[in-house]
């Protein structure tokens, strides 16, 4: 209960006294109803004094799970674009190694241009990975200077980096399975 209300209501019980032609207020009377009022008061604080703490600490629980899951969105997006940058490199590094041991056979000609787009979208998986680790650097130098809009933009454009990234390891992997399939099936 508020002060003003508190007031509201004893001016409400002389109104009355005073509507009723009574001109003088038994104390006894007034005691009593003042202290029941002092009851009503004193107790509403509590309750406002209670529900306070419990908004801030619901407040502080919420915090902390945000926090909780932003930091869990960072790790993962980072060890994405770990991921993306490892698997296209090292499947880059055992196709060149691949090409390094045909150099010099007779069909060598023919393997290496049929291994060219599997190792071209390797690389570009590593070149989309390392542009991804960028973008998320510019992601983070925004959040610090209280710039969302640019945060979340280059947030996301890390995130599709890393979706067309793992797109270009996936279509890598079956042309050079498509081609080594072509090349030993026979």
């Amino acid at each position: 209960m508020e002060p003003n209300e508190a007031v509201g209501i004893v001016e409400g019980w002389l109104t009355d006294v005073q509507n009723s032609g009574a001109t003088t207020v038994a104390i006894a009377v007034l005691q009593r109803d003042l202290a029941r009022l002092k009851q009503e008061v004193g107790a509403s604080v509590e309750d406002y004094k209670l529900n306070h703490q419990g908004r801030i600490a619901e407040f502080q629980a919420q915090a902390l799970r945000r926090s909780d899951l932003t930091r869990g969105l960072l790790d993962s997006g980072r060890e994405a674009l770990n991921a993306l940058v490892l698997v296209n490199g090292g499947a880059a590094v055992a196709l060149l190694g691949v090409l390094g041991a045909i150099v010099g056979r007779p069909s060598a000609a023919a393997n290496s241009e049929q291994l060219a787009l599997p190792l071209l979208l390797f690389g570009l998986g590593v070149l989309l990975g390392v542009v991804g680790f960028g973008m998320r650097y510019i992601s983070w130098a925004a959040l610090d200077a209280a710039k969302n809009r640019l945060a979340i933009a280059t947030t996301w454009i890390a995130a599709i980096l890393v979706v067309v990234g793992y797109v270009s390891y996936g279509f890598g992997v079956y042309q050079a399975y498509a081609h080594f399939h072509a090349a030993f099936a026979a």
